[in-house]
């Protein structure tokens, strides 16, 4: 992932950490930044598609994650502790999805459409 939000403006990951999110059959995984994470996801309603240039909250489409488990490594570094641990938050929050058709760009955001994590597509 590439930012994320915790309300008061925008956060980049931390210096030399990965923090990744990738779907799967109903799973989804990754880094927090140091440890891993995984939850199943589901999704409801219909898909309301990014229009660049014309922001709107109900872009995207209803998503939900359950049974959010991650490891408990301690990872030495504070910054990093607190990067995992909102980033855990966030992904708690997360109420919809949303694909910016300009660039393949996966925006997560709450249930009123607010910003919450960013992620590029790999490749």
């Amino acid at each position: 992932m590439k930012d994320y939000s915790r309300g008061a403006g925008i956060i980049t990951n931390v210096w030399k950490t990965d923090v990744t999110i990738a779907f799967n059959d109903q799973t989804v995984s990754g880094s927090a930044g140091c440890n891993t994470y995984t939850a199943g996801w589901s999704t409801s309603g219909t898909y309301d598609p990014h229009v660049p240039g014309e922001p709107d909250a109900n872009d995207g489409q209803a998503i939900a994650f359950d049974d959010l488990s991650w490891t408990e490594i301690a990872c030495g570094n504070a910054n990093i502790m607190e990067q995992e641990g909102e980033t855990l938050e966030l992904l708690q929050a997360t109420g919809r999805w949303v694909v910016r058709s300009d660039h393949g760009t996966l925006s997560l955001r709450d249930g009123e459409g607010n910003f919450l994590l960013r992620a590029d597509p790999v490749g």
